[in-house]
């Protein structure tokens, strides 16, 4: 388990070096290079979930002005789902 880590953080630093060099490719903030190398110093299985959960989340944009009269128009409610324990928002 312990070379499956290591082989992941090398591979994390490879992608962020070269990243770097990519000008076209978005920019990875500072803070997350940190903390990245900060965690797989202390701990390399936190640093494999912090790298899976930034891999796996989507990155958060903002509404396009074209939509946001939409959205402002649209009947917005929350609805909870029990099953996974989260409460999504529903526009109509």
């Amino acid at each position: 388990m312990r070379a499956l880590h290591c082989k992941l953080c090398i591979f994390i630093v490879y992608f962020i070096k070269h990243m770097a060099k990519d000008k076209s490719a978005l920019k990875i903030p500072g803070w997350i290079k940190t903390i990245a190398k900060i965690l797989e110093v202390l701990s390399p299985g936190l640093a494999v979930t912090f790298a899976m959960r930034l891999f796996t989340t989507p990155v958060k944009f903002k509404i396009p002005k074209r939509d946001q009269a939409m959205d402002a128009a649209s009947i917005q409610q929350k609805m909870a789902i029990t099953s996974l324990n989260k409460t999504i928002n529903i526009s109509r």
